[in-house]
């Protein structure tokens, strides 16, 4: 099992152990999956072990879990996934699950971590990500995490009865 430790915070492998109602629950929560691609359908126990189970199986996924330091609760997760071997590459995404912790700087505190752990321990060079144009939240968190916006799609995604652009953010070992 893979840990990262910061000073509020407890990152490590996800397993089937974390799965719990109240995991569940954000996945289906309509303001916290409003920018996740599970959104698109109705989460339950057996999609979630499905999804760990698949993600421990992959040599080219990181899928953590976010647990406070203080009490142990489950917060969220982040994910290094897609993880390119030769191009030394992989793309970073997040969400804080429990509302009370968001706009305290906890998904910031996990990226700049996670994206340490992977230049330092998996050898990547280079980090992306997305982020929907209306989720200014997200964008600031990478920005203060020290990605730079690197291009904008516009119209690239269905959100809502409307289209929506996404921000590609980068950041490159130093």
């Amino acid at each position: 099992m893979k840990i990262i430790r910061t000073p509020r915070l407890i990152i490590k492998s996800l397993c089937v152990d974390d799965i719990s109602k109240k995991y569940i629950e954000w996945l289906n929560d309509k303001e916290v999956n409003q920018y996740l691609e599970t959104r698109f359908q109705v989460q339950n126990n057996q999609s979630c072990l499905e999804f760990v189970k698949r993600m421990q199986e992959d040599a080219n996924e990181e899928l953590f879990a976010i647990y406070t330091n203080n009490n142990n609760e489950h917060i969220g997760n982040c994910k290094l996934g897609a993880i390119n071997k030769f191009h030394h590459t992989a793309e970073i995404s997040f969400f804080i699950g429990s509302k009370s912790f968001w706009g305290a700087g906890y998904a910031t505190e996990v990226v700049s971590h996670v994206v340490q752990y992977g230049f330092e321990n998996l050898g990547l060079e280079k980090i992306t990500a997305g982020c929907y144009e209306s989720n200014k939240g997200s964008k600031k968190v990478l920005i203060k995490a020290g990605f730079e916006v690197e291009g904008f799609r516009k119209g690239q995604v269905a959100f809502g009865s409307q289209r929506e652009g996404v921000y590609n953010l980068g950041i490159v070992k130093k």
